[in-house]
């Protein structure tokens, strides 16, 4: 399985787990904004799994989290619908 080309953090250790979910997680926010539950449910990933990879791709600036309240709607940023090739 080809790992998605934004999956790969700078400030994490990319082991292939972490890999396959973020690029789970990404591949299914690529089609919408979404909340985290949606994201768990469409990905089949855990809502920990799920909410541990987007605040990691959040400080990285690749997702955006929106809303005052729970649930929060994630969301690719400008870097995050960029692929890197």
């Amino acid at each position: 399985m080809p790992f998605h080309p934004n999956a790969f953090l700078q400030l994490k250790r990319n082991v292939k787990a972490g890999l396959v979910a973020r690029t789970k997680i990404l591949n299914v926010l690529e089609t919408g904004n979404r909340i985290a539950g949606d994201v768990c449910r469409a990905s089949g990933l855990t809502y920990a799994c799920v909410i541990y990879h987007l605040k990691s791709l959040r400080t990285e600036k690749l997702v955006s989290r929106s809303g005052t309240k729970r649930p929060f709607m994630w969301a690719l940023t400008n870097l995050g619908q960029q692929k890197l090739l």
